[in-house]
């Protein structure tokens, strides 16, 4: 690991379980069957964007993608599948064809707090911003940079209806 991080970093993060694994995917009809074996999911749910602002290393950026929602054993399995737009964190997967994992999922209530931490400690955010969904439901989310700490990027994940 070549970034200095705060000793208590861990300590003062108390993130909750895992609840959530995002995999990017090119071919929905084949992925959503794919998965939904491999998971043992019921069904898939879409979400369906109706505002969004989303930022790449600090810039607002334009993308079109779809997400599919699946649970298996309480799990929750995000199926990521980019149309078109500006540059973005999925493109290297994406461009090279590749599905799989890109993200481990964290649903929290202190959004604001959590991201502070990372950022106290020396993380960057790649992306993020505030997803409004039909059915009122507003999402802010924080891809963050910890490829190098734990392998993966970590998503801080705060859903409210409004």
């Amino acid at each position: 690991m070549d970034q200095k991080i705060n000793s208590d970093f861990l300590n003062d993060l108390k993130l909750p379980k895992v609840c959530q694994i995002g995999i990017i995917i090119n071919d929905a009809e084949a992925s959503l069957r794919h998965y939904k074996s491999l998971f043992n999911i019921k069904s898939w749910y879409s979400s369906y964007t109706t505002e969004e602002e989303i930022f790449y290393k600090g810039a607002p950026i334009d993308i079109d993608f779809d997400v599919y929602l699946g649970y298996s054993a309480g799990l929750q399995l995000e199926l990521i599948k980019v149309n078109s737009g500006d540059p973005n964190i999925y493109d290297e997967m994406v461009l090279n064809h590749k599905d799989g994992i890109h993200h481990l999922g964290f649903f929290v209530s202190d959004y604001d707090k959590k991201l502070q931490v990372f950022l106290d400690s020396g993380f960057d955010v790649l992306q993020h911003g505030p997803l409004k969904t039909r059915g009122g439901t507003v999402t802010r989310f924080a891809y963050v940079d910890t490829i190098d700490y734990c392998g993966t990027i970590i998503e801080t994940i705060e859903a409210r209806l409004h």
